[in-house]
């Protein structure tokens, strides 16, 4: 799934697909404006490695 995370780390956009992921991760609700580091995943190194880049990337997560 797609996230689009602001430079303060919150997410701006979270795609249906990355919706359903998070739910079977047992994060509901709308998480549009979270910060990325207050999801016990690790999402937010793959966030930080695409701000420093400064482009999009694609990771894997387990």
């Amino acid at each position: 799934g797609v996230l689009v995370v602001d430079t303060q780390h919150r997410i701006q956009y979270i795609s249906g697909i990355a919706t359903n992921l998070y739910r079977k991760l047992r994060y509901g609700g709308d998480l549009r404006k979270r910060h990325i580091d207050d999801l016990d995943v690790d999402d937010h190194s793959v966030a930080l490695e695409a701000m420093e880049r400064g482009a999009c990337i694609e990771a894997e997560i387990q």
